[in-house]
């Protein structure tokens, strides 16, 4: 063992950086990358699909409830019509 080495094992030197730069450590280490980068962008997709659910679901939720309002002038109406039929025909009870 040589000086040089003994400094090398002293201060991790060489074989503490050849052992990052060896083809099955980086090629984990892409492949590491590569997962989490798809995956947020799975992620991201996914998210933009749920948003626009959840907006054509309120959307549907606030026809409806306009919808609802409508039927209820219209059925306050009808009863009114009703009412005022009823006073004037023998028929209508």
């Amino acid at each position: 063992m040589t000086m040089h080495d003994q400094d090398d094992n002293r201060h991790g030197g060489d074989s503490y950086w050849r052992q990052w730069v060896q083809p099955p450590t980086v090629i984990t280490l892409i492949v590491a990358a590569a997962t989490v980068y798809g995956s947020q962008v799975i992620q991201a997709e996914r998210l933009e699909t749920m948003r626009a659910k959840v907006e054509a679901i309120e959307r549907d939720y606030q026809r409806r409830d306009v919808l609802a309002e409508q039927l209820r002038s219209i059925d306050g109406r009808l009863y009114t019509i009703e009412q005022k039929l009823g006073d004037r025909s023998p028929l209508i009870r």
